[in-house]
């Protein structure tokens, strides 16, 4: 593991910082920077769910469904006769 190149990339990275509390301070700010980004898509996701009264929206597709199947059963019986 120690010939890796991500592995060589992140300890070169370490060894920039001067000083080793900004180490630290700098994974803090990255996580949470992490949980900030992660909570705006568990908000966004949960916008799009259709929470509220989903058995609502199923019947209107139905009715809907009902409507345009009794419509085509009306027009061809009148073309019929």
């Amino acid at each position: 593991m120690a010939d890796s190149a991500l592995v060589k990339d992140a300890v070169e990275g370490l060894q920039q910082f001067e000083n080793k509390k900004y180490i630290s301070e700098f994974a803090a700010q990255l996580n949470a920077d992490l949980h900030k980004h992660l909570n705006k898509k568990k908000q966004r996701r949960q916008k799009l769910k259709l929470k509220e009264h989903p058995w609502l929206y199923i019947t209107v597709i139905l009715i809907l469904t009902l409507l345009v199947i009794g419509f085509i059963v009306i027009t061809t019986h009148l073309q019929i006769w």
